[in-house]
């Protein structure tokens, strides 16, 4: 099971856009991260934010009428694959408060692109003004299908990646890890001496070790600023870590937002990275927050190193923040 795509349309800054971890050229592409760059006010953070959101109203958060434009309804749409099954969660926020709720499926045939007509499995509509999604209650009742309550289980148990967050994988407690002996095993994969750690990379382990136990439960992980405060090479030698250990029987899923070119330049350098790592350019335009693949942009066949540099040069929505100096140098398209 895993988040296939998220669409959000008039929160905040973001006016109708979304994230993916397949692109049109190859729908069946099943990818290990998401990454999400762009320019400082671009609307990163808006997005994952957007997308955390979805997961505390199912777990009885009352929703919060947050719009673009005020009068507009705001909507989110989650679309989750199973191995059998493609789900689609989707409800409105109004003025008053939620105006429409549903959870549908639909068969996948195989080896067809048409994927038929959505079942749906309940569709809400209240007749008063309410702020509680009926998903809430149904995750509380266990009375839908198996499958039906799994999907909403997976989007209501999304995990917001942050140095508090402690969770622990009850499955590594029961392999006998701790969080110091976790810790340890992080600093040496990144090549850091335990004597060594500043305060901001013992919150990125801390983050870390929280966002592998997820990751092991097979959870959706989200983590906003991913590398801030580290040296780039030690988050981009984790998502490659993350590449290893991915399978295609349970494949990890994570969606980060980041400012940090290094990790890009990184992720786009390593092997069968188009089949592995989504990225997803983010900008500000005068309609508001928007997003685009590079994959949709390019196509399957590009040049990493030409990218880069125009990417670097502002082309793909403003120009990043630049934390190793020498990546625009290094990945040029003679060295690519």
């Amino acid at each position: 099971m895993f988040l296939k795509e998220y669409v959000v349309g008039n929160y905040k800054t973001i006016t109708f856009t979304g994230i993916g971890f397949t692109t049109p050229h190859n729908p069946q592409t099943e990818y290990v991260s998401c990454g999400l760059y762009g320019p400082n006010g671009a609307g990163k953070t808006m997005i994952l934010e957007a997308l955390h959101t979805v997961g505390e109203n199912l777990n009885g958060s009352p929703v919060i009428y947050a719009p673009h434009v005020n009068g507009e309804t705001v909507k989110h749409y989650v679309t989750v694959e199973t191995e059998v099954h493609t789900w689609e969660y989707a409800y409105n926020i109004g003025e008053t408060g939620i105006t429409y709720e549903s959870l549908s499926r639909r068969t996948k045939p195989q080896g067809t692109e048409d994927s038929g007509d959505f079942e749906t499995i309940y569709v809400h509509t209240p007749t008063d003004p309410t702020h509680k999604l009926v998903g809430y209650q149904y995750l509380y009742d266990k009375t839908l299908p198996k499958e039906a309550h799994q999907v909403l289980e997976y989007i209501a148990t999304m995990f917001w990646g942050t140095p508090g967050n402690s969770y622990l994988s009850p499955k590594l407690v029961e392999a006998g890890y701790t969080r110091e002996t976790l810790t340890t095993s992080i600093l040496e994969t990144i090549g850091t001496p335990n004597n060594s750690v500043s305060e901001a990379q013992q919150e990125w382990v801390n983050t870390m070790i929280g966002v592998m136990s997820a990751l092991i439960d097979g959870k959706l992980v989200i983590i906003d600023d991913f590398g801030n405060n580290v040296h780039p090479e030690t988050a981009a030698t984790f998502l490659a870590t993350l590449q290893a250990c991915s399978t295609p029987e349970a494949p990890y899923r994570i969606v980060y937002a980041t400012q940090n070119t290094a990790i890009m330049a990184h992720l786009m350098t390593l092997p069968h990275v188009g089949q592995k790592h989504h990225i997803m350019l983010v900008e500000y335009t005068p309609d508001g927050t928007d997003t685009v693949s590079l994959n949709t942009m390019l196509g399957e066949d590009y040049n990493p190193g030409e990218v880069f540099t125009r990417y670097m040069e502002g082309h793909y929505g403003g120009a990043p923040e630049t934390y190793m100096a020498g990546y625009g140098r290094i990945l040029t398209t003679h060295d690519a």
